[in-house]
């Protein structure tokens, strides 16, 4: 699995959890977007979306996350998730 694969699902999670079409979320939703700071992050969305984001995220690529890791931005996630997968232990 890609960086961009990764991205593109990420892309179809976040549409879910903001309730919106992917398209109008797609050019938004970068490796550099910020997932952390309240409302200036760059999707607005909420610490409860963000826990809900996770959460899914856990469920769609098999890892489990700390929560008290702070993942400031989509490449960071993609980052942890490509380390995850290529050690394969399933716990971050």
């Amino acid at each position: 699995m890609t960086r961009t694969d990764i991205l593109e699902e990420l892309k179809e999670i976040l549409s879910e959890i903001l309730e919106v079409e992917k398209n109008e979320i797609s050019d938004l939703v970068t490796e550099e977007c910020t997932l952390v700071g309240g409302i200036d992050n760059d999707l607005g969305i909420s610490s409860i979306d963000y826990i809900e984001l996770l959460v899914s995220v856990e469920e769609k690529f098999n890892v489990v996350f700390d929560f008290e890791l702070r993942l400031a931005t989509i490449g960071d996630m993609i980052d942890v998730i490509l380390k995850e997968k290529s050690e394969g232990t399933g716990n971050l």
